[in-house]
């Protein structure tokens, strides 16, 4: 959810809305709501295919006071995304969408599933400026081992102009969607993924604002046995000090705190 300067909550559902006219096998496409500090609860838009199909990716207040968003599916039907092998029936490479302080609803880009990617997931930094930065799951052609693409890193700005920041070209590469991208002071992007490394066991990498690409850590070698696998909810400090959890192993089974220095 996001919540903007009125003290309004804005959020979406994945499902529900037109349980007959999206052509989502009665479950609906998703909804974009608003709630008010009062508890008045007002849907902003019912969503169709071309506009956006599991809007489950989350939300930001931007600068200029708009909220964005994105749909894992939708928008060119036609096209196909690797993420639809999870959902199977779902149609569309996803789409990146606004919604201005008088509710108005605008497709601000709809993904090809090629060198821009395909299905966007909830992996947005926040806005700290006038760009907004999120990662996408598939697409790319030049990825080396997955068909469908490794995904990308992306942003769009507050006047709806798309550009890709970087292209993933290994399937070891790209990161854990389930993880927000995080942003520092200088405008660097930094991500995680539980895979891969200089010990196959993860790592957490960094982007510049010019596009390149770089493994900042790697997760120790015995990772597995004393600190936990598959790292969430990674955060980092103004320091630059890196915190998130493992689950499982750890000295009693049950997963771990970890923290990173620079």
């Amino acid at each position: 959810m996001a919540l903007n300067k009125a003290g309004n909550l804005y959020g979406m559902s994945p499902y529900g809305g037109d349980y007959n006219g999206c052509g989502n096998h009665g479950i609906g496409c998703g909804l974009l709501y608003k709630l008010t500090q009062a508890g008045k609860n007002t849907v902003l838009r019912v969503f169709e295919g071309p506009d956006g199909i599991l809007p489950e990716g989350g939300l930001v207040v931007g600068v200029d006071g708009n909220i964005y968003g994105t749909a894992i599916f939708g928008g060119i039907l036609s096209c196909f995304s690797p993420g639809g092998i999870r959902y199977r029936y779902e149609k569309g490479c996803g789409t990146i969408c606004k919604v201005d302080r008088t509710g108005k609803f605008t497709v601000l880009h709809r993904f090809t599933g090629k060198a821009d990617g395909s299905s966007p997931y909830e992996a947005d930094s926040g806005s700290r400026g006038q760009s907004l930065w999120h990662a996408a799951f598939g697409g790319n052609t030049i990825c080396l081992e997955d068909r469908y693409g490794c995904g990308t890193i992306f942003k769009v700005d507050t006047h709806g102009r798309f550009s890709v920041l970087h292209r993933f070209t290994s399937a070891i590469s790209q990161p854990d969607f389930d993880n927000l991208l995080l942003r520092d002071s200088k405008g660097n992007l930094y991500g995680v993924n539980g895979i891969g490394g200089a010990n196959n066991t993860g790592f957490i990498f960094k982007v510049t604002p010019g596009g390149k690409f770089s493994i900042v850590a790697s997760f120790p070698s015995d990772v597995n046995r004393d600190y936990g696998i598959f790292p969430q909810g990674v955060v980092m400090d103004p320091a630059g000090n890196f915190y998130g959890t493992m689950s499982n192993f750890g000295a009693d089974g049950y997963g771990t705190v970890f923290k990173v220095t620079p």
